[in-house]
Formats: structure tokens, C-alpha cells, sequence
């Protein structure tokens, strides 16, 4: 995926239909991580919680974040993307949905997976790969 910033928050673009999606809707619990484009992760992952957006001014300002982050390479793929779905007679774009994920403070620093934060609330997400268990697909 393709990640930006607001300032506060990391944001990418997915399918509003996509498991993923209903997958968040569910538990909004997520893990993140900085990785190769294979998928294998650079870092330990920390956790986070997101929110699905689908107002049309958080897509557009977050499409905008990414075209002014990634320039020719984010349109080039947008692109490809879309003649993608016209040749397999889909609409040129999907329904959006933009993920604005905020790192959870409380559960930065865990060294476990059991760990809850200091104030007794609720445990981190567990530490997983990014490929989802139950349909062995990556996320």
C-alpha cells in the first residue's frame, strides 16, 4: 500500500469493498510496519488503531497527499490500475476508502504480546505477520 501523512495520522487508499476493509470495520486494532515490497518488514511492528473513511473530501485530500508524496510513480500505477478495471469491464475506479491509522502510544514499547497498557485497559494487538490468517492473503 501506499502510505502518506497528515500530520498526525498515516493515511493509504484501498477498496471500500475490500476484506481488509470489513476486516477494520470488525476490530480496528491494526499492527504497522515499514517493509521491502516483498513484504518482509524492516522493523517491529507497533500498534494502531484506524479509521475508514469514505467522505469524498477525506479521499480527495488524501489522494492529493499521495500524488504530492510520490509524484509520477503514485499516477503512472493509477494508471495502469485503472485500464486494468476498463479491460475487465469494472468501473475505472472503485469505491474508495481512506484509512487514517494513529499509532497507539500506550502500546509503542510493549516487548509482549500479552502486555496491556499501564492504565489497565485493553492489550495490544497480538504481534502477526502482515498476512492475514484467515485466508493466507496479504493485507
Amino acid at each position: 500500500m501506499w502510505f502518506v501523512t497528515d500530520g498526525r495520522r498515516l493515511c493509504a487508499l484501498t477498496d471500500r469493498h475490500s476484506a481488509k476493509v470489513r476486516r477494520m470495520r470488525r476490530d480496528p486494532r491494526v499492527l504497522v510496519a515499514p517493509c521491502r515490497p516483498d513484504g518482509k518488514l524492516r522493523r517491529e511492528a507497533i500498534a494502531a488503531r484506524v479509521d475508514v473513511l469514505t467522505d469524498t473530501p477525506d479521499l480527495e485530500r488524501v489522494q492529493k497527499l499521495l500524488r504530492n508524496r510520490y509524484k509520477i510513480s503514485y499516477r503512472l500505477v493509477m494508471l495502469v490500475y485503472r485500464l486494468g478495471r476498463r479491460l475487465r469491464g469494472r468501473p475505472s475506479v472503485a469505491d474508495g476508502a481512506a484509512l487514517a491509522i494513529t499509532v497507539d502510544e500506550r502500546c509503542r514499547s510493549r516487548t509482549t504480546i500479552e502486555e496491556t497498557d499501564d492504565q489497565g485497559g485493553a492489550p495490544c494487538p497480538p504481534r502477526t505477520s502482515s498476512t492475514d490468517k484467515r485466508d493466507g492473503r496479504r493485507s
